[in-house]
């Protein structure tokens, strides 16, 4: 199944940018914020991020609650903040998963909302740019 994900997202622009830890496949895209897909128990799990800068390091716990409205309010993606972490960099996580069957327009319109997650959402969020090393002012790229 996760050929026809990968083949869906790639008909959407985005270019195969090589793998990533865990297994990850990366892909990138002109215009939206970076992807990666990963295939595990017949579920697949959609990922980007944004590195925080040191100031999101010194202010966790004011990043923490900017993530926890997102979470709230959000229908399919999850945020998640990374600091000192042991093996991965400072980061926002943004993930979500696809279950195990594939349907065009059902995906179509799945990613199409968590593109809006993704980018659109999370730069609309006050203050939160404070705290991003890139930000819609910069490339976006993760």
């Amino acid at each position: 199944m996760i050929r026809l994900i990968i083949e869906n997202i790639m008909s959407k622009g985005y270019c195969y940018d090589g793998d990533a830890e865990d297994g990850w496949i990366v892909f990138v895209h002109d215009y939206h914020t970076p992807i990666m897909v990963r295939e595990s128990d017949n579920i697949i799990g959609l990922m980007s991020r944004y590195k925080i800068n040191q100031r999101g390091q010194k202010e966790r716990s004011r990043l923490l609650l900017i993530l926890n409205e997102l979470n709230k309010h959000s229908k399919i993606s999850n945020y998640t903040l990374y600091v000192n972490h042991d093996y991965k960099p400072d980061q926002i996580e943004i993930k979500t998963h696809w279950l195990s069957f594939y349907n065009e327009d059902m995906f179509n319109m799945y990613l199409k909302m968590w593109q809006y997650d993704i980018r659109d959402r999370i730069l609309n969020t006050d203050d939160i740019e404070d705290y991003l090393l890139l930000t819609r002012k910069s490339v976006i790229t993760a």
